[in-house]
């Protein structure tokens, strides 16, 4: 019975022990719980870098500003603009009379003829349209004769300046290229100033006799 006793006594006071042991042993720090969210976030991955060569040969097939397509346009627009400015220079050379093949001489000339042509051109027209007023005679306004009479003095005044202060005044024999042509186009304008002062004289004479049998409303 004895020995029972001190076992069991000899048991009750290890336990003891072991408790009073646990007792003082330092409680373990507790973790504190991470949010499975924020545990779960990954970093962003950064985009995949090109390699030096594959960089390289973008660079190299991007198209650069003012290469070959924007000069090819360029160009092109500077070719026709070249070829508008050539025709239009060609078409003014033609209407003043200037050919290709003439001395600087003849083509000023030339030039002048022409716009001595131009001025005479006008003068016919104003010629013409006095003559249509006096054909509608004696249906034509009185007031309408006289304005007549002051263009007629006008217009061979007028014509008289072109022709010997202008036509006459060419000189073809000077000339070398453009010699013949000038010579023919200078003979076509005194005959015409000559065929339309023929006309202004006759005009006058028939207005005068308009108005002095009193024609006119």
């Amino acid at each position: 019975m004895s020995r029972f006793a001190s076992f069991f006594g000899r048991a009750a006071e290890d336990e003891d022990e072991e408790a009073n042991a646990s007792a003082l042993a330092p409680t373990p720090a507790t973790v504190p719980h991470q949010s499975t969210r924020h545990s779960s976030r990954q970093p962003a991955s950064s985009p995949p870098k090109q390699s030096s060569s594959t960089s390289a040969s973008n660079s190299t097939n991007r198209p650069r500003s003012g290469s070959s397509s924007s000069s090819g346009s360029g160009g092109n627009s500077r070719h026709k603009g070249g070829k508008r400015k050539a025709s239009t220079v060609k078409a003014q050379a033609a209407a003043m009379g200037v050919t290709l093949g003439v001395s600087p001489r003849s083509a000023a000339a030339l030039n002048k003829l022409q716009r001595y042509n131009q001025e005479l051109e006008a003068l016919e027209n104003e010629v013409a349209d006095m003559e249509a007023a006096l054909q509608d005679y004696p249906r034509t306004p009185r007031s309408r004769l006289l304005e007549a009479k002051d263009q007629i003095a006008q217009m061979n005044g007028s014509l008289e300046k072109l022709q010997y202060s202008g036509v006459d005044s060419i000189i073809t024999a000077e000339l070398e290229s453009g010699k013949e042509r000038a010579k023919e186009k200078r003979k076509s304008l005194n005959q015409r100033c000559d065929a339309l002062r023929e006309r202004i004289l006759q005009d006058s004479k028939d207005l005068q006799k308009m108005l002095a049998a009193g024609g006119g409303r």
